[in-house]
C-alpha cells in the first residue's frame, strides 16, 4: 500500500456562545491601535484567542484542544492534514507502506532545523516515537501498535507495527508525529519553552504563561513562506461575547461569530466562511460497567439518559443554525456514519422515567460530573434535562490545565465532552478500546471487542467502512454514550485578513489564516 510521496433555562445567545466555545477556540487577530486602517497596515502580525492554556508543552503531555495552535507552531510533525483534509508530506517528504500494512517507511526532507541550530535526524524521530509509546500520557495510545522504530540512516525512519494500523498516518500529523530534540526533550525547560523544528519559537520575554503566548516566525524554517505573520500572539480568553464586541470595534480581525451577528458584520465589509461540522457535543457515559455509579451498568438507564434530551432543539433552534442533532459519534462525512441511528432516541422524558423505574431507579440517582472550561454555559441544560427524569447532577469545578487528568482519572461516571472532527479509527481508539483516552473505566464488551480488533487490522476501505458501521450501530443501540449535536462554525474576517480553512481537520493550525489581497 503506497501513499503520496511528495434547553434549559438560558437564552439562545448563551447557548450559541457556549457551543462556539466548546469547539475549542475563538479566533482573533489584533492590531496595536485598532481600526481598519491600522489593521491592514499591521497585517503581518496576528493575534489568536484560545480557550485553553497548555498545561505543558512537552509532547508526551500535550492535549489536542485549542492549545494546538501553540504547539503545532513550535513543533513540526512528520505528516500534515491539508486544507482539503488529506494526509500529505510535511517534515517527512515521503511515506510508503509495505503491502501487508505493517511497515511504514518515511524519508525526512532536507532543510529541517531545530530552533537550537541542530539538524533533526531519524534518530530524533526514533527517540520521539519511543518516548510517546513508553510514557503515560494523553497521546500514548497513538503509538500502541508500534513494535519498533529503526533509523538506518539520518534521513530514513522505518516504523514496524504489531498489526496494521489504519489510523497511524493521521496520528503522525499530530502529537505522535512531533519531532523532539533527543538531547533536550527530557529537560525541565521543555514544559515551558521547548526546542522544536516548527515555523515559530516562543518569545519568552513577552509570554506570560497561562495568559499570553507570543510566537516569533523563524526565517530559517524550511516552509517559512507558508506563514505570512511575523509575530503571533495567543491570548487565553473564553468570553465569546467580548470577542465579538472587540471584532466590531476594530481591535480584533478574525473570529468565530454567532450566525445572528452576521448582518451587523456585513456592514463593516467582513468576509465569512462557514464550516458545517467541526465538532460533536456529547455526554460521555464513561462508567458503563457501573464501577462507581451502578445504575449506569443497566442498558435501560443509559437509554433513558439518551431519551432525556431534545436534540432537535439543541442542534437547530438553540444553536441558531450551527448545530445538527445526532445520536452517533461518527461524523457524517467519514465511513461509519449510519443516518438511521440519529432517530433511535426521540425526546421522551416520560418514557425515560419508565425505563429508570423498570431498572429499579424510580427515585432516580445522583451523579457527579466535572465542570470543565467550556461546560458552565451548558450545565443548566444538562442538569435540567437529567433532573426531569430523576437524575441529580453535581458539578465539580476543574481548572483548565487539569482537564486531561480529570477525564482519565475514572472519578466521574459521566462527562460533558466535545470531540473535534475525527475519522472512525480515532473514535474507536479513544472511546471503545480498553486504554482509550475517553474510556477511563477501561470498559470492554465481548460483543464489541472482536469488531474493534478487526477494524484495527483492516486496510481495505470498503471492508473497513462496513466494520465501522457495525461498531457505530452497536455503540448507539447499547447507549455507550449520549451524543447530542454536531456543531459548525461561522468565521468573520475583517479587511486585510482571510480565513482559508476548508476542512474541519485543520482547525487548530496557523495555516488557516492568510493575508487578504
Amino acid at each position: 500500500m503506497q501513499q503520496n510521496k511528495t434547553i434549559g433555562t438560558f437564552s439562545r445567545r448563551q447557548v450559541v456562545a457556549g457551543m462556539l466555545a466548546t469547539t475549542a477556540f475563538a479566533l482573533t487577530a489584533c492590531s496595536p491601535k485598532g481600526g481598519a486602517a491600522s489593521r491592514v497596515a499591521k497585517k503581518q502580525d496576528l493575534s489568536i484567542s484560545i480557550m485553553q492554556q497548555p498545561g505543558s508543552l512537552d509532547p508526551v503531555a500535550l492535549s489536542e484542544g485549542s492549545d494546538s495552535f501553540l504547539w503545532s507552531s513550535i513543533y513540526d510533525t512528520l505528516l500534515l492534514t491539508s486544507a482539503e483534509g488529506k494526509i500529505v508530506p510535511n517534515a517527512a517528504k515521503s511515506f510508503d507502506y509495505s503491502k501487508d500494512g505493517k511497515t511504514l517507511t518515511l524519508t525526512l526532507r532536507e532543510g529541517l532545523l531545530f530552533s537550537n541550530g541542530k539538524v533533526p535526524t531519524s534518530k530524533d524521530v526514533k527517540f520521539s516515537l519511543e518516548r510517546i509509546k513508553t510514557t503515560p500520557g494523553p497521546g500514548q495510545f497513538q503509538a500502541l501498535n508500534i513494535a519498533s522504530v529503526d533509523a538506518p540512516d539520518d534521513a530514513t525512519v522505518v516504523i514496524k507495527l504489531t498489526t496494521p494500523d489504519p489510523n497511524l498516518l493521521r496520528y503522525l500529523t499530530a502529537r505522535c508525529g512531533i519531532i523532539s530534540d533527543a538531547a533536550t526533550a527530557r529537560d525541565a525547560s521543555t514544559k515551558l519553552n521547548p526546542v522544536g523544528s516548527g515555523p515559530y519559537t516562543l518569545d519568552t520575554a513577552k509570554t506570560t504563561a497561562g495568559a499570553t503566548y507570543v510566537l516569533k516566525r523563524r526565517d530559517d524554517y524550511w516552509g517559512a513562506a507558508t506563514f505570512p505573520f511575523a509575530n503571533v500572539t495567543l491570548k487565553v480568553m473564553a468570553d465569546t461575547t467580548a470577542v465579538e464586541n472587540a471584532l466590531r470595534s476594530g481591535q480584533i480581525d478574525v473570529s468565530t461569530i454567532a450566525p445572528t451577528s452576521q448582518e451587523s458584520f456585513k456592514k463593516q465589509n467582513f468576509t465569512f466562511t462557514k464550516l458545517d461540522v467541526t465538532s460533536v457535543f456529547q455526554l460521555l457515559i464513561a462508567d458503563r460497567a457501573g464501577t462507581i455509579q451502578p445504575a449506569l451498568a443497566d442498558l435501560r438507564v443509559r437509554k433513558a439518559i439518551n431519551m432525556a434530551f431534545d436534540r432537535d432543539a439543541i442542534g437547530k433552534s438553540a444553536l441558531a443554525g450551527l448545530g445538527t442533532p445526532t445520536s452517533q459519534l461518527f461524523f457524517p462525512f467519514f465511513p461509519g456514519s449510519v443516518k438511521k441511528l440519529d432517530s433511535l432516541y426521540p425526546h421522551d422524558p416520560e418514557g425515560a422515567r419508565k425505563l429508570l423505574a423498570e431498572a429499579g431507579y424510580a427515585n432516580g440517582f445522583d451523579v457527579k460530573m466535572p465542570s470543565l472550561v467550556y461546560t458552565p454555559t451548558f450545565e443548566p441544560l444538562i442538569t435540567q434535562a437529567l433532573a426531569d427524569i430523576g437524575i441529580r447532577v453535581t458539578w465539580n469545578p476543574i481548572p483548565p490545565q487539569e482537564t486531561s487528568k480529570a477525564i482519565t482519572s475514572a472519578s466521574y461516571p459521566m462527562i460533558l465532552w466535545v470531540d473535534g472532527v475525527s475519522p472512525g479509527a480515532t473514535i474507536i481508539n479513544s472511546h471503545f478500546t480498553p486504554k482509550g483516552y475517553l474510556n477511563p473505566f477501561h470498559v470492554e464488551d465481548p460483543r464489541l471487542a472482536p469488531l474493534v480488533a478487526e477494524s484495527a487490522i483492516t486496510i481495505d476501505p470498503d471492508r473497513q467502512a462496513a466494520i465501522y458501521e457495525k461498531i457505530n450501530t452497536f455503540a448507539v443501540e447499547n447507549a455507550w454514550d449520549a451524543p447530542l449535536a454536531f456543531n459548525g462554525q461561522l468565521f468573520a474576517a475583517a479587511p486585510g485578513y482571510k480565513y482559508v480553512g476548508t476542512s474541519p481537520m485543520n482547525l487548530s493550525s496557523l495555516r488557516v489564516f492568510a493575508v487578504a489581497a
